[in-house]
């Protein structure tokens, strides 16, 4: 079955601080922004839930031969990276 991130859903949330205006204590739909975490739903990112879970199957694989094609959402935008 394909997987699909659970925060996928959230990929157009307003969760980017504005970069101009750190008096700003709004969240905006940024097409770039590094975000924190701790303030993304789910606390994490698309990409980072489909390399947990690639790892995962990839750790508990049997001598049964497969096929697994990854792909990653990022480097289209919107371009919302970890701040770390």
């Amino acid at each position: 079955m394909p997987y699909v991130p659970p925060t996928q859903k959230n990929k157009n949330d307003p969760v980017c601080k504005n970069m101009f205006n750190n008096s700003d204590s709004n969240y905006y739909s940024n097409i770039v922004c590094p975000i924190d975490l701790d303030q993304n739903p789910q606390k994490t990112l698309p990409d980072i839930q489909t390399l947990a879970a690639v790892t995962e199957k990839l750790t508990n694989l049997t001598k049964e031969p497969f096929f697994m094609a990854v792909g990653f959402h990022k480097p289209h935008i919107p371009f919302k990276i970890p701040k770390r």
